[in-house]
């Protein structure tokens, strides 16, 4: 027998279906099988060969795309409000955001339906160039009360906030009316440091020259080179000699030269001629000639103020002394501390 057509029906109960009927509950017709396979592979030996759709583990198709797929714009809506997010054709998302609320402990909340998830909550608003609108009033910022319109930044950090209250407070602490109070809780560096007025550091410095008690001739060293300690504020540091008084307490009034060094180098061999290298000539840095005309009788001694311009004298590294030498330019005898020298020093 030769059939020519099959119509297998097209009603609820039938095989066959009409285009675009309406599927309904109990239906009956032939369902298409598909094979279930996590992870892609051959199924068939041959291209051509016959073979079934496959799907993953949750039901989805197995597709293969071959090239990028051009979307165009798409707006993603939410059902409820139609609010909507919008990626454009450079896949760029756009979101408008119309309900953002806050919740009662003043926390940023998002409804998933556009709608108030605690009672009391009101819109997040935003003006035309998108800033926050913030009120205030409803936020528990310090204790001073604001004025709604009062711009108004938020920290998220609780600890920064903390930090910047602390530090705010004790700058008040330290101000009385319009000045800042200081305590000096350590003693400061002598001369580094100043606080307040400071004077000029004038100095007193004595120093007894060790002699030999026998006669001297004229370019004798008279003194070898002796320190003179706290000549200078700080080590390293500099000033100037001012003045300077010789007391010659053995009454010969003989006149001398006085030479001052940088560092503790000799000059010779006292009550014998001046010998000095060159090197050591190097440290000479003043001159102060004392003459038999400077001294004043005072009976059972002679003082002399010689005439002198200031003298600039540095100490060496490390150190606060210069150093003193003297050389006879007379015949006088003197006992072994016979003269003191009191240096009138302005320090820096």
């Amino acid at each position: 027998m030769t059939t020519a057509t099959i119509c297998p029906g097209t009603g609820r109960a039938d095989l066959g279906k009409e285009e675009d009927a309406p599927h309904t509950s109990g239906d009956v017709g032939v369902m298409m099988l598909v094979v279930r396979k996590d992870t892609v592979g051959t199924l068939a030996a041959t291209a051509g060969d016959y073979v079934p759709l496959i799907v993953d583990a949750e039901g989805k198709l197995w597709v293969r795309v071959d090239s990028d797929i051009e979307i165009g714009a798409v707006e993603i809506k939410n059902a409820t409000t139609d609010d909507r997010a919008t990626v454009d054709t450079s896949g760029q998302l756009y979101v408008t955001l119309n309900d953002i609320q806050h919740d009662d402990t003043d926390k940023l909340a998002v409804s998933a339906y556009g709608k108030a998830t605690n009672a009391g909550d009101t819109p997040l608003l935003v003006d035309s160039d998108g800033h926050t609108q913030v009120d205030a009033l409803t936020l528990p910022v310090g204790t001073a009360a604001m004025a709604a319109s009062t711009p108004v930044t938020i920290a998220s950090d609780d600890t920064l906030t903390s930090a910047i209250k602390t530090a705010v407070e004790k700058i008040d602490d330290m101000i009385s009316g319009n000045e800042a109070q200081v305590d000096i809780v350590a003693s400061l560096p002598a001369g580094e440091a100043h606080v307040g007025e400071v004077g000029s550091n004038g100095k007193l410095v004595e120093l007894t020259l060790s002699l030999d008690t026998n006669a001297y001739a004229d370019g004798d060293v008279l003194a070898d080179t002796q320190e003179l300690t706290s000549a200078v504020r700080v080590a390293a540091g500099s000033g100037y000699i001012m003045q300077v008084r010789v007391n010659d307490k053995d009454d010969q009034g003989q006149p001398f030269d006085i030479y001052i060094l940088q560092t503790n180098v000799s000059i010779g061999t006292e009550n014998a001629a001046v010998s000095i290298t060159d090197a050591n000539a190097d440290e000479i840095i003043g001159r102060i000639p004392v003459y038999s005309s400077d001294y004043y009788d005072m009976g059972g001694c002679r003082v002399a103020y010689p005439t002198m311009d200031p003298i600039l004298v540095e100490a060496a590294a490390g150190s606060t002394s210069i150093y003193i030498a003297g050389v006879s330019r007379g015949t006088g005898t003197y006992t072994a501390s016979g003269i003191t020298l009191m240096f009138g020093m302005e320090r820096n």
